[in-house]
């Protein structure tokens, strides 16, 4: 870790705050941060007597307040000790763990995943993707659908009258699990690409 790369000032991508952004903004952050010497300051303070550590502390707090700086977040800056990034990441973690801003992004994957239709201007493969992440956004929250509920949801959605053959077929085959549904849409979008 003493040799691994650092990053330049404007190294982290800017967050406004939104808490519907956290999650990417965290993965993005952590994922650019686990390449370089800040690494073990993402989960681990710097040992007491580091000087080393310390100033990496220090340069990962000042590039944290740079890219924050401007967002809905930066309340959390400004209550955290100056000069540590670690005790900085750790509030951020905090306020975006909290039930109340659990609750808007569960809300916001709920709206999403109720306005996801195929259709004839949707295509099954962005339907399904969507679908399905938004179903694991709200699985991942303690929020998400019983298996049926789920499939049922999932064919319910499909209104393009070129699936409404298989649509009926999987509606009647009760024994087939959300992922074999899926699979069986999947392979009726190829069927429709060589028609």
């Amino acid at each position: 870790a003493k040799g691994a790369t650092k990053l330049y000032v404007d190294g982290l991508e800017t967050f406004d705050g939104t808490p519907i952004k956290w999650e990417s903004w965290e993965m993005n952050t952590f994922a650019t941060l686990g390449q370089t010497v800040y690494n073990d300051l993402v989960s681990h303070p710097p040992s007491p007597g580091d000087s080393i550590a310390k100033a990496r502390n220090r340069e990962l707090y000042f590039m944290l307040r740079k890219a924050i700086q401007g967002g809905s977040a930066f309340h959390l800056m400004e209550a955290s000790p100056v000069d540590d990034g670690y005790s900085t990441i750790q509030a951020l973690k905090e306020w975006y763990g909290n039930i109340e801003t659990s609750r808007t992004i569960i809300e916001h994957y709920r709206m999403k995943l109720q306005e996801l239709q195929l259709d004839e201007n949707t295509t099954a493969t962005s339907f399904i993707n969507d679908f399905i992440i938004c179903s694991q956004k709200l699985e991942k929250r303690n929020e998400g659908d019983t298996a049926e509920t789920k499939r049922h949801k999932f064919l319910e959605k499909i209104t393009d009258d070129e699936y409404d053959v298989v649509i009926q077929q999987l509606k009647g085959e009760t024994s087939l699990t959300f992922g074999q549904c899926v699979s069986r849409v999947r392979k009726r979008e190829q069927e429709l690409e060589y028609l």
